[in-house]
């Protein structure tokens, strides 16, 4: 019954978002396993299944993590820009089992300190990335929720890159474990049984549907030496003090 519910569900076709925040693995140039913490989001498409089975991609992967130590130095904040080829799930003994390639571009600050930027457009300068190569790994399940609903879940899975050209290369590879992650349904699901997920954008109508994001924006103060006496950003608690005084937040 179990997998008759999941082959359902596949056989639609739709959009997932897998929210992620955990510990990864980093093995660095000079041999060591680094532990890091990472966050960030994958956009997983499950198209429609056939005989069993349903391609998967991933149009869209981002991660950051604050840095880790190595014999090369400090890496600064790293993140991760990632995309996937076409992939498969296969449908065995109630589960989805996946498997999906992908590649990935790599940025660290130690790169732009040490080899400079490129310029990219008329006023844009980006250090040279990283290249990476790997899999998105896992299996998929149905989990069982109040009022008869069911939620999708990835379990035993794990997102690996590998070093492949570019950069310092100092980072040879990232390893994301992923397990009990919820396969969030995006704008557009209807399917029934996944309506009400309160993490989705419905029951809402898919034509006002929209996926929610939350900013985090931090003021940052400009100074023209250290011994600049006017630094702009000075006002910000200033003004800061009367929004909350007018908007009381």
């Amino acid at each position: 019954m179990a997998e008759q519910k999941l082959e359902q569900l596949l056989s639609q076709g739709r959009t997932y978002l897998l929210r992620i925040e955990q510990s990864a693995t980093f093995v660095t140039v000079d041999g060591p396993e680094v532990k890091g913490e990472i966050q960030g989001e994958v956009r997983l498409v499950i198209e429609r299944a056939e005989g069993g089975n349903a391609g998967a991609s991933v149009p869209q992967l981002g991660l950051a993590s604050p840095g880790i130590s190595g014999a090369g130095g400090e890496s600064g904040r790293i993140s991760v820009r990632g995309w996937g080829a076409k992939g498969l799930v296969s449908l065995e003994a109630e589960q989805g089992m996946l498997k999906a390639s992908l590649e990935a571009d790599v940025l660290y600050e130690l790169i732009g300190r040490k080899l400079g930027y490129e310029r990219i457009e008329e006023d844009v300068k980006n250090p040279p990335s990283e290249k990476f190569r790997g899999r998105l790994t896992g299996t998929i399940s149905l989990v069982e929720q109040a009022r008869d609903q069911v939620a999708l879940v990835l379990s035993d899975g794990q997102i690996h890159l590998v070093y492949q050209e570019g950069g310092l290369g100092l980072i040879r590879s990232i390893l994301l474990p992923l397990d009990r992650i919820r396969l969030i349904p995006l704008a557009g699901a209807t399917e029934t049984g996944l309506a009400n997920d309160p993490q989705s954008n419905d029951p809402c109508h898919p034509s006002l549907q929209v996926n929610s994001r939350r900013l985090r924006i931090q003021p940052v103060g400009f100074r023209s030496s250290a011994t600049d006496a006017t630094p702009s950003g000075t006002s910000a608690t200033r003004q800061f003090n009367a929004t909350n005084t007018v908007w009381g937040k």
